[in-house]
Order: structure tokens, then C-alpha cells, then sequence
């Protein structure tokens, strides 16, 4: 179904479903950060100064020249740090925003609505990703926003919950 057809109802009853099966799970950032760009170009991100504050970071590491932008900052931002990073002037213009399409106010609601497995987000709020990219209230707001979803009843599927073990054992 197109995106703009699919009501609600129907993109809350099939989350779980997805979210356990169907979703490719990076399981979280910090995983991704190191079982993918570190195995490719050696570069440790973690090793390299937070760019929490800042927003971005470039690594220059060998043959390889690394840009890491959070999602988060301004457009403008991001356009002087890639405009750095290549050297020449870049601009950032949005497009194919969830506004534009008409399905905004359907993810808006999606968003307040879904639940969330605890243990997902507490692994994900504990990781070196969040820890390394994201100020201390940064990190409280998030946790604030999402916490009125998150749900401890829901468990994760065993393949889930092994590969977190291996990085974020359970707090309780």
C-alpha cells in the first residue's frame, strides 16, 4: 500500500509485526557505528572528540574522510559543516517532507501513539551512541518525550534480546 493510503490503525496494528520480524535491526547506533564504518575504514568514532555540542565531526583517517552530522542540528548547520568537509559551498534545501506528501498528520499521531519495548529504548538510551552524540540533556529530554510509550510488557524477540545482550545488559 502507498503510504498515503494506509490508515492509523492499520500502521499501529502492524508495528509489532514489523518491528520484530520484517525491520533489519541495527539493534542500536553504537552497533552500527562499529560493526559497519569501523570495519570499513578503521576509524573508531568513539575515540574521536563528542561532537554532542557541536553537532558534527569530521574524521580524517588514512584514505578516508568521514563526516558524521546529527540529524538534529539546523539545515544551516548542516550545510556549513558539509560546505567545510568539501570544501565548496553546499546548500540544504527540504524536500519530500511528510508535510508535503499529506501523510504528516498520520505520522504525527503514529508517533504519540505506538508502543515502544522498554528494553529497546533503555539499550538504545545506554549506548555509546547517545552517550558519545548527545548532551546529557538532550538525552533526558529524548528519554522524556518517548517515555510515556515505552512498554515493559512487551518483550523482545530472543534474537533481539541476545544481540542487546551482548552490548546493554538489562538494568533490573
Amino acid at each position: 500500500m502507498k503510504i498515503e493510503e494506509v490508515s492509523l490503525q492499520v500502521l499501529l496494528d502492524n508495528f509489532p509485526r514489523i518491528f520484530e520480524q520484517d525491520y533489519e535491526h541495527p539493534l542500536v547506533p553504537s552497533y552500527f557505528l562499529s560493526s559497519q564504518i569501523e570495519a570499513l575504514t578503521d576509524i573508531d568514532v568513539y575515540q574521536q572528540p563528542s561532537p554532542a555540542v557541536s553537532g558534527s565531526i569530521a574524521i580524517e583517517h588514512g584514505r578516508f574522510s568521514l563526516l558524521l552530522l546529527k540529524l538534529e542540528i539546523s539545515d544551516e548547520k548542516k550545510a556549513a559543516a558539509l560546505s567545510t568537509w568539501m570544501n565548496r559551498p553546499i546548500r540544504i534545501t527540504q524536500m519530500n517532507t511528510a508535510a508535503e506528501n499529506g501523510y504528516g498528520n498520520i505520522y504525527e499521531e503514529f508517533k504519540r501513539r505506538v508502543s515502544i519495548p522498554y528494553r529497546y529504548a533503555e539499550a538504545i538510551y545506554r549506548s555509546s551512541y547517545m552517550h558519545n552524540f548527545y548532551t546529557p540533556e538532550e538525552r533526558t529530554k529524548f528519554w522524556q518525550r518517548w517515555k510515556p510509550q515505552l512498554d515493559k510488557s512487551i518483550p523482545l524477540p530472543d534474537w533481539v534480546e541476545n544481540q542487546l545482550q551482548k552490548y546493554h545488559p538489562p538494568i533490573d
